[in-house]
């Protein structure tokens, strides 16, 4: 769940990035897309993002972060790179993360997000003792090096398993970042460190800051659900037979617009539609 390519677009210019099977690359545009760069290898090491998962985010100064799990030690670790121009080109990646029990959580994407002053967050999940809870670092802008991680929560959720849902980070107008995440079948808001509120019952959250708004989508059975800080009303069904939520803020009407996917019978359709 959640592979697949990812885009940033900054101005005129666009970047793709996406797995071939083995490793990550990335494509770039800088006339809407109307013509494309050649691929460019954003892992240095050969066919170590084999497992397909990944994350990709913009910053205030044009930079991008591509954030992957990456298998070149032969344990699940966490690794990015950093374009420093929007995607014409890319350093040469970094580790973020190793568990000093070996490995992360094999099968849950990472998500990253910048704030407006350039600061940097990688988030995943886990794998400490056999307890799969979100996980999150931060590089302060100017820095090389990224801060001791913190786990993100209060609770913890040891399993047998992956569960195929690395959650939502995303960066708060005071500059903090802040989670939307799973355990087990329900979903939490984290705003601050070591803290949590729940949700309601779920998986697969999507969550963003909108002017100091936060939505959450997330699925429950057959519904994509909603929810916002703002007011007091109730989680609402944002969509029936819907899954797989994607969310962004529209640069033009600072509405949020949601991307999803809908089933019909054996036939599959993406649909977008603007939260009111």
């Amino acid at each position: 769940m959640r592979r697949g390519p990812r885009v940033a677009a900054l101005g005129d210019t666009v970047t793709v990035t996406g797995m071939n099977g083995e490793d990550l690359l990335a494509f770039h545009s800088e006339d809407e897309g109307r013509t494309w760069s050649p691929a460019a290898k954003i892992n240095a090491v050969a066919a170590s993002g084999r497992e397909g998962l990944h994350n990709l985010a913009s910053g205030p100064q044009g930079q991008l972060y591509a954030t992957w799990l990456d298998l070149r030690s032969g344990q699940m670790e966490i690794y990015g790179a950093l374009s420093p121009d929007g995607g014409r080109t890319w350093r040469h990646d970094e580790l973020v993360y190793h568990s000093p029990d070996g490995h992360v959580c094999e099968c849950c994407h990472p998500s990253a997000a910048f704030n407006d002053e350039g600061d940097l967050v990688v988030m995943w999940r886990n794998w400490l003792g056999g307890s799969r809870d979100l996980w999150s670092a931060v590089r302060p802008a100017g820095t090389n090096h990224f801060e001791p991680a913190t786990k993100k929560g209060e609770g913890t959720w040891k399993l047998a398993g992956c569960p195929m849902d690395g959650g939502s980070v995303f960066a708060l107008n005071d500059g903090s970042f802040a989670t939307a995440f799973r355990r087990d079948k329900e979903v939490f808001l984290s705003i601050k460190p070591g803290t949590e509120s729940r949700i309601g019952d779920g998986t697969q959250p999507v969550a963003l800051n909108n002017h100091g708004t936060l939505h959450v989508l997330w699925q429950q059975g057959t519904n994509l659900m909603h929810t916002t800080t703002a007011g007091s009303a109730a989680p609402a069904i944002f969509a029936s037979d819907a899954k797989f939520a994607s969310a962004t803020i529209s640069p033009h009407s600072d509405s949020v617009v949601v991307a999803f996917e809908r089933s019909f019978g054996e036939r599959k359709a993406i649909f977008a539609d603007a939260l009111p």
